[in-house]
């Protein structure tokens, strides 16, 4: 459908200790990309594996798995560079010019934490503004008058420069929410990002993307990496 001729279908063992029967197979295929999505222990082994074969894809695209723990990036370090990733809130859009308004929200999240503000807390910080929004205009804390409210939530880029509640909804880097039928947000959009010096770095959407940042294109083969 999208032209896309799919070269290998390859599962594996959640208990597994050796995968390099499966990377041996990508190897011969050689696909131009790689989509998967790993526990943790598993990325950090196919991770590895692919380095000690000396081979790598054009893009290898993993699914929000493991490779978003931290203990991940501390085990593998750069031998996760140029490999793609994608989180509902990147940490690094506070970095754009965009979302240069959010950086005090970083900075207080920093202090009462002491850590930097993670994806999973920039999306609840976004949720809670969207469920707070609903509640006012429902003027009530009825469960029913809330869903009702709900459904018809409507904050966009538009009504943020006006409203402050919708602005702090939008930390989600989405251009519009608002609820369909079926309760899902047709507006979505999931930042793809990129492994970077160690470091995850937004990619794509181009206007949610740190000043410098740029995607590595086609991944470096492992005897042109430092």
């Amino acid at each position: 459908q999208y032209g896309f001729k799919v070269v290998l279908d390859e599962p594996y063992p959640s208990t597994t200790t050796d995968i390099s029967p499966v990377i041996l197979k990508f190897k011969k295929e050689n696909p131009d990309a790689v989509v998967n999505a790993s526990y943790i222990s598993d990325m950090i082994l196919i991770v590895k594996t692919m380095a000690e074969q000396k081979w790598m894809p054009k893009a290898f695209i993993s699914g929000g798995g493991g490779e978003l723990e931290p203990d991940f990036i501390n085990a593998v370090g750069n031998l996760a560079d140029d490999n793609f990733t994608y989180l509902p809130f990147p940490p690094d859009i506070l970095l754009s010019q965009k979302f240069a308004w959010a950086k005090p929200i970083a900075e207080e999240f920093k202090k009462d934490y002491g850590v930097e503000i993670s994806g999973n807390a920039g999306e609840a910080y976004g949720i809670f503004w969207i469920l707070l929004d609903a509640i006012q205009r429902a003027g009530s804390t009825d469960k029913e008058k809330i869903r009702e409210a709900l459904a018809k939530t409507n904050i966009t880029e538009e009504s943020a420069k006006t409203n402050k509640m919708h602005l702090r909804a939008l930390l989600l880097p989405y251009k519009q929410i608002a609820f369909g039928p079926d309760g899902q947000n047709p507006h979505v959009r999931i930042p793809i990002c990129q492994f970077q010096n160690k470091d995850i770095r937004t990619v794509y959407p181009a206007d949610i993307v740190a000043p410098g940042i740029k995607p590595v294109w086609p991944a470096r083969p492992w005897d042109k990496r430092k």
